[in-house]
């Protein structure tokens, strides 16, 4: 099942950044579409100690289509751009 880009006015992506290497950032993919507006901040944990920062991508890609920036612990480990899994 592909990735969503949300219902939100911002088509959001999923992506890691160099700087937070154990997380996952969900944000508006065009960030100059959002001009001076500024972004709300949504911190989430994934439950159950789950290493699998893509694992609520539906729901985090939805709140980031509305205009925030999301970061969840953890690597890509499910869906499209998941790293192989350690044995």
């Amino acid at each position: 099942m592909p990735d969503t880009k949300g219902t939100g006015p911002w088509a959001a992506r999923k992506e890691v950044d160099p700087t937070l290497p154990d997380h996952v950032v969900y944000r508006p993919a065009n960030l100059s579409a959002l001009a001076k507006r500024k972004l709300g901040v949504l911190v989430w944990g994934n439950g159950g100690c789950v290493d699998d920062g893509a694992s609520a991508r539906f729901h985090l890609a939805e709140i980031a289509s509305h205009g925030y920036l999301v970061i969840a612990p953890g690597k890509i480990l499910s869906g499209p751009g998941a790293a192989p899994r350690p044995q």
